[in-house]
Order: structure tokens, then sequence, then C-alpha cells
């Protein structure tokens, strides 16, 4: 398997084969209201309000739940704000939740004066469907630099997803991520040797992980 889709993800979970899924790497709105203020271009996320952010996956994570194989994991990337809201959601889709992970980045984002503190960290969530095993040792911990955003606006480091992938996934496996942004997780699956499927709902989102994907192949070639 290997697909890019630009659309709603819950038009298209249905594609996917019935247990043909090793592992849900995904990072879905927050529901924090992002606004990109570090490139002055005050770019938004669609759905990113708590309403539609916990809405948009319950839904998901229920109609992927039969596409996961018997022996599989799910990884769900949240802020602070939302991290309970989404380990019940996963917890009532089906899944057994594991614990959190968290990557502590290189500089603290803006953050807010009026109640909260500068946030350094993004947790990861993990969960699993019946009892996979782990094929690397990794710790609950990462450290990695801050993105430089230049595909998304919410970007994750190569080396953390590399990480995930390589510990719960082997080669000829298949990754998932409904809400790829610009196809980071899928970039490096694909690299990694692993089937994978992603789905976005931003054009110019596809646009970039599209372009990504080629040139992935074009180096592979």
């Amino acid at each position: 398997m290997a697909s890019w889709i630009e659309g709603d993800c819950l038009e298209h979970i249905h594609e996917i084969p019935d247990g043909s899924v090793a592992l849900l790497l995904t990072d879905p709105p927050y529901g924090c209201t992002f606004r990109s203020i570090s490139d002055r271009t005050n770019r938004t996320i669609a759905n990113d309000n708590p309403e539609d952010a916990t809405r948009i996956l319950k839904e998901s994570l229920e109609q992927l739940y039969p596409k996961m194989k018997d022996d599989s994991y799910i990884v769900v990337f949240s802020g602070d704000k939302m991290l309970a809201d989404f380990i019940n959601i996963i917890k009532s889709a089906g899944y057994c939740y594991q614990g959190v992970a968290v990557w502590k980045k290189s500089h603290h984002t803006q953050g807010s004066l009026i109640s909260g503190l500068r946030p350094i960290t993004e947790k990861i969530i993990y969960a699993t469907k019946g009892k996979p095993v782990l094929y690397d040792a990794i710790c609950d911990h990462f450290e990695y630099p801050n993105t430089k955003n230049e595909f998304h606006q919410t970007e994750k480091p190569a080396g953390l997803l590399r990480e995930l992938i390589g510990a719960m996934t082997v080669p000829g496996d298949c990754v998932v991520d409904c809400f790829a942004g610009s196809g980071s997780s899928v970039v490096q699956a694909k690299a990694m040797g692993r089937n994978w499927w992603g789905c976005v709902l931003d054009p110019d989102d596809y646009q970039n992980g599209y372009m990504r994907l080629n040139e992935s192949m074009a180096e592979a070639a």
C-alpha cells in the first residue's frame, strides 16, 4: 500500500484493508486554536478547536479499529490541555492505553502569559490493539531540536518519527497517518521500507507532501 490522499480522512479510512495496519502514527489537531506567529503568516489548522478536535479523533479511531492488525500500535501526538480527553477517546475506541512519552524540544514555544508556562515539550500517547512487541527498546523520553517548520506549521522531527517507526514496525508493515500534514510520517515510513497511507485536508499541505514523496522516490531510484 502506498497512498497519499487529499480530503477528509473520515471519508477515506474505509478504503484501507481490514487488519492491515501495524502502526497508526498521527498528529491530530490539538484543540488549541493554533495560529502561527513565528513566520508572520498567521496560518491556522482546520478543526483545531476542542469540540471538532475531539470529534474527529474519536470518529477516526473508531473507523480505524478494524483496519488495525490484531497486534498493533497507535501513537497520537498531543498538547497538554487536551491530553486527558485524547487518552479517554483512545480508550473508548477500544484500544489499550499504555502511557505517555515526551518530546523535549530545544527551545520553548510562545505560550501564554495568562495562567500558562511556556511549553518546551509535546506529549506522545501510545496505545495498543492486542499485544504487539517492540522491535527496539526505546525510552519514553525523546530530545530533538524544534523543526524549522519548512513544510508545515507543526512539523515533527524526522529522527523522532524514525525512532517510533523503527521500534514498532518492520519493513513491509503498513504505517498510517490520517492527519498527515505535509507527510513527514509517511515520508519516513517510505524511506524505511514500510507500506504507507496518508490523508490530509489542506490542499497546500497535500501538494507539499506530494512533492516530498516524489523527491524521496527520485532519490531512491
